[in-house]
């Protein structure tokens, strides 16, 4: 429930934990051996990247109901506990490959070859877009440490002269790699290191801040430039080191994930109201007798459509027949019932 006089507040959380990364980079730069090392891996592989990799628990996703089905199972109220219990960490490899499940799909809904093709020439870049960003926020707002791959690609830019340049850049559809760096935390650029002296390899760099050669960059001012031969361990302490400086710089005081979490607990079960304390099938009965009742005196039946109307923009919203996943629009009507005084 929204209360503008008990709002949430920000807090700074220590280390890797429910956070969003993307890395990117040529083959061979560790992106996916070095993730997978983090606590408690899943890997949703939209391409086979995990061919040297041993033991870890992935999901082989084909299409794009395979994508949605994934997250719905990790993010669903009846299985996100069970979820959470078997994994903190979902590796999506590649972000690339996701995009094109995506186009596939919204081309079969709509019945065109591509995207381009469809709305009469116009494109359906925005539908396109609005089912990426559906699963995306899904996924990155549910607590989790979400750790997205993409290949590496370039990107073409203008200077303040309007001088054109490119950089490297995230490969992979606009509409896809842009709402991906929005969402994430830190964006890291794996870079292929030449050969040590006895010919032996070096791992690859992980830049972590901007450059004008390429894209990088994160949420925290104290993040060290680059990790030299990076793995998840490093980078994890990177984050904590750049924390910890910004609270001897700022005096706010980090927390661990754990200790969010349980703040985020024990504020939702102070502010659910006895309307979301109710169980589905009783809020339904109970709007169900009260329509009953008004319908039992003329003209008393017309208050009720006029709520529906005011509230969700239609009469035709049938409570009886909602589903559970609609909890949300049935407590809507309900609390506008009582507040009507139609509901005791």
């Amino acid at each position: 429930m929204v209360d503008i006089f008990n709002p949430e507040v920000s807090k700074v959380i220590k280390g890797m934990k429910g956070k969003s990364v993307l890395i990117y980079g040529a083959n061979r730069t560790g992106k996916t051996s070095n993730l997978v090392k983090a606590p408690k891996p899943l890997v949703c592989c939209f391409e086979n990247g995990l061919n040297a990799i041993d033991s870890i628990k992935n999901i082989k996703v084909k299409k794009w109901n395979d994508w949605t089905t994934f997250v719905r199972q990790l993010t669903n109220d009846a299985t996100i506990e069970k979820a959470k219990e078997l994994y903190s960490t979902i590796i999506v490899d590649t972000v690339d490959g996701m995009a094109d499940l995506a186009s596939e799909f919204i081309c079969g809904v709509y019945g065109v070859s591509r995207i381009s093709d469809g709305n009469r020439g116009y494109g359906l870049w925005k539908e396109y877009s609005q089912e990426i960003n559906k699963w995306l926020k899904l996924l990155v707002n549910s607590g989790y440490t979400v750790c997205f791959i993409a290949h590496e690609g370039e990107r073409e830019f203008s200077n303040e002269k309007g001088e054109k340049y490119t950089k490297i850049y995230p490969r992979g559809d606009k509409r896809v790699i842009d709402p991906v760096c929005d969402e994430c935390d830190v964006i890291g650029y794996a870079q292929i290191q030449p050969l040590k002296e006895d010919g032996t390899e070096t791992r690859s760099t992980l830049y972590l801040t901007q450059s004008i050669n390429f894209h990088a960059g994160s949420r925290y001012p104290y993040l060290v430039r680059k990790i030299e031969e990076w793995d998840y361990e490093k980078l994890d302490k990177a984050i904590s080191d750049a924390i910890e400086k910004e609270e001897k710089s700022s005096g706010v005081k980090a927390i661990s994930f754990e200790q969010a979490q349980r703040v985020e607990q024990e504020r939702e079960k102070a502010q659910k109201t006895e309307t979301q304390k109710k169980d589905f099938l009783s809020l339904v009965n109970e709007i169900g007798e009260s329509v009953s009742a008004l319908g039992e005196r003329e003209g008393n039946i017309e208050k009720y459509f006029n709520i529906l109307e005011a509230e969700l923009g239609t009469r035709e919203f049938k409570v009886s027949q909602a589903p559970e996943s609609q909890r949300a629009i049935v407590e809507q009507v309900y609390e506008a019932m009582k507040k009507a005084g139609l509901i005791h």
